[in-house]
């Protein structure tokens, strides 16, 4: 029906808590590769494209020194004319994602992160960055009268699409704050892993970032 590069984001199964600390970081990175503007990534655990096309991007040989191969993939498909499609897994497909504990989890995320968030377009940027500006609002400012009825409605809004994107319980939108601190600190040692020390760890192995 589609054509061309195909990818889904699996509905997340989770068994112990520190799973659902992934929260914040499957919304932006839902909210980015399906949702907005321009499709320039992709959804790096399940993708499909047939070996015609496969081939004519150079493979994943072409991107096997970055560390966002999936976005660096997508990119390549969408620079030979070849349309780029990503969705959620929904009932179709699952998967749990860090089964290993929190430090797997840690040095995931922390490993795409800051070279992800400055990979996609000014628009899809500045988009995320309003919307998670709103998020912090809401959680920073919580006696401000505007504020708290911010935070209930982002309340609201995550119990609506935690629904559709994993194992998430009800009181996760309840300490959402919870989450998004935890994605700041991520995010803020994933810059100075990428950005100053120039390497990532992953699978017990220091990788280079270029």
């Amino acid at each position: 029906r589609y054509g061309g590069l195909i990818s889904c984001w699996p509905y997340q199964r989770f068994e112990k808590f520190y799973e659902h600390l992934n929260f914040a970081f499957n919304l932006v990175s839902v909210f980015s590769m399906a949702f907005l503007g321009k499709k320039e990534g992709a959804f790096g655990p399940a993708m499909m494209i047939s070996r015609k096309d496969y081939e004519r991007v150079g493979g994943h040989k072409e991107v096997r020194n970055k560390i966002v191969e999936d976005m660096e993939f997508a990119k390549k498909c969408l620079e030979e004319g070849i349309s780029v499609n990503n969705f959620l897994g929904g009932e179709y497909i699952k998967f749990r994602m860090y089964p290993h504990g929190i430090k797997d989890l840690f040095q995931g995320f922390s490993k795409n992160m800051a070279k992800g968030a400055f990979s996609i377009n000014i628009i899809n940027f500045l988009l995320i960055f309003l919307y998670m500006t709103g998020v912090y609002g809401s959680i920073f400012y919580f006696r401000n009268t505007i504020f708290n009825f911010l935070y209930i409605l982002y309340a609201i809004q995550f119990s609506v699409i935690q629904r559709r994107l994993g194992d998430y319980k009800w009181y996760d939108f309840l300490f959402s704050p919870l989450h998004f601190l935890f994605f700041l600190l991520v995010f803020t040692y994933s810059i100075l892993r990428v950005f100053f020390v120039r390497t990532v760890v992953w699978k017990g192995r220091k990788i280079r970032v270029g």
